[in-house]
């Protein structure tokens, strides 16, 4: 979401706020420990203020971080 602010809210959009619908839901546990999705799904709206956004350096820092990640599972395969 981050992302998605930094690159899309600004200039006429800049007052504007990303949000995102999560439809995750309750996962079940069964008696063997197996987890499933359960039937349910409550969905709610994840909106993110400017204080909760990462700032450009850190996401540079983070998509670096899986570059690398990626990079070592190349070279295992």
């Amino acid at each position: 979401m981050s992302l998605i602010h930094h690159n899309y809210v600004q200039g006429d959009f800049s007052d504007f706020y990303v949000q995102m619908v999560d439809l995750s839901c309750e996962p079940i546990v069964g008696p063997l420990g197996g987890v499933s999705p359960g039937n349910s799904r409550n969905p709610y709206i994840l909106e993110l203020k400017p204080d909760d956004l990462l700032s450009r350096e850190e996401l540079t820092e983070q998509a670096d971080h899986v570059y690398g990640l990626l990079l070592d599972i190349a070279e295992e395969g």
